[in-house]
């Protein structure tokens, strides 16, 4: 089956009574999709500039300050509001279009109402993070620790994180990033955070941030609406079918169900390379080491750590069928530090020895 996808201008809101009660389920089954773009596709844009915004931050600066990292974090995040309201301005005033829903837009609007030709705002004074009749948000990570972090988790765009640094995952994040990058300004945007001071040419120079253009960002627009929105209606349609099907036989599939087990699960799938420990697992769950091992054995089949194993080697099936990582290549960004700890492994769990499989990974294994 062929599918086909596409951005749709959002509808304008109607009043009255919905005869054909489909405002109401349309609703809902968008909102759990994609949060936050159920009436307007302005907020969609997030899912791509979060990304990015971190993605191009590690390629211009060390992640050894995190005082520096939230300070430019949070004048991005204003002045991505600031395009946007700026951009709506000088166009079309459709703001369903551009930022009607964008983040920090209760401060950051009067301030450019007041931004006259000529003049300019200083980012710092909104993106501060004291209590200030000025600033923008709340949350020292603005809008993506409110209202994206959790489901750019769930997409694998951004990986879930114990610490206050935000990072994105590198097979989706750094694709998307990439692929916003290619059509925006980017290198302007930073020598404007940096300066600190934003005029209305500022605005205007980089309005290929708007979110109104996603739809000519054509690599962009593919990335969000075929692989992240497909994706993530795939995994509804499973916890659909898991909540209705009732209980599971014992497998991976039944921990999936299992919201408590759930987040351990991410987290070994999301940095299979890290050397998880018990009690950082059972702590993602909420739950004492003793209680997670045996929830967890009894939803799998097997210890959080054979899981894991195993989880590796499919992993290190697909590197050796489809990259041209060397085996020791492959083991080491799986968290092994010699090849022959990770051939040892690999045959421990595949049957057959790493440089084998990749010869001829067809080929069936005679079990003994």
């Amino acid at each position: 089956m062929k599918l086909t996808t596409g951005w749709l201008k959002p509808p304008y809101a109607s009043t009255g009574i919905d005869h054909l009660g489909t405002q109401a389920p349309c609703g809902m089954i968008y909102s759990q999709l994609l949060p936050g773009i159920t009436n307007v596709t302005d907020r969609a844009r997030y899912y791509s500039f979060y990304p990015w915004l971190v993605w191009s931050y590690d390629q211009r600066y060390l992640k050894d300050d995190h005082a520096h990292f939230v300070e430019r974090f949070r004048r991005a995040d204003c002045l991505f509001t600031l395009i946007a309201e700026r951009h709506s301005q000088v166009s079309d005033q459709e703001g369903e279009q551009h930022g009607i829903a964008m983040v920090g837009r209760i401060k950051l609007v009067p301030a450019l109402a007041r931004l006259k030709a000529g003049e300019s705002l200083r980012l710092s004074q909104y993106a501060t993070t004291e209590n200030t009749a000025d600033r923008y948000f709340v949350n020292r990570l603005g809008g993506l620790s409110q209202y994206y972090a959790g489901t750019l988790a769930n997409l694998l765009i951004m990986e879930s994180s114990t610490t206050s640094w935000a990072r994105y995952s590198e097979e989706y994040g750094t694709l998307l990033a990439q692929n916003f990058d290619t059509d925006i300004p980017g290198k302007r945007f930073w020598e404007i955070v940096e300066g600190d001071k934003v005029t209305q040419a500022n605005l205007d120079e980089l309005s290929e941030f708007c979110a109104c253009n996603i739809p000519s960002s054509r690599a962009e627009c593919q990335q969000l609406a075929s692989s992240q929105i497909a994706q993530l209606m795939f995994v509804e349609l499973l916890r659909a079918h898991l909540a209705a099907s009732g209980a599971f036989p014992v497998g991976w599939l039944r921990a999936l169900g299992d919201s408590r087990l759930a987040p351990s699960l991410r987290l070994m799938h999301q940095a299979p390379e890290r050397d998880w420990k018990l009690e950082a697992l059972a702590s993602a769950c909420a739950m004492s080491r003793t209680t997670f091992s045996v929830r967890f054995k009894a939803s799998v089949g097997r210890t959080p750590f054979a899981y894991l194993i195993e989880w590796r080697m499919r992993l290190a099936e697909r590197a050796l069928r489809e990259s041209d990582l060397s085996v020791a290549g492959v083991g080491q960004s799986l968290g092994y530090t010699s090849e022959s700890a990770f051939s040892h492994a690999f045959k421990r769990v595949v049957g057959r020895a790493p440089r084998s499989y990749r010869a001829s990974p067809d080929a069936c294994v005679t079990e003994k």
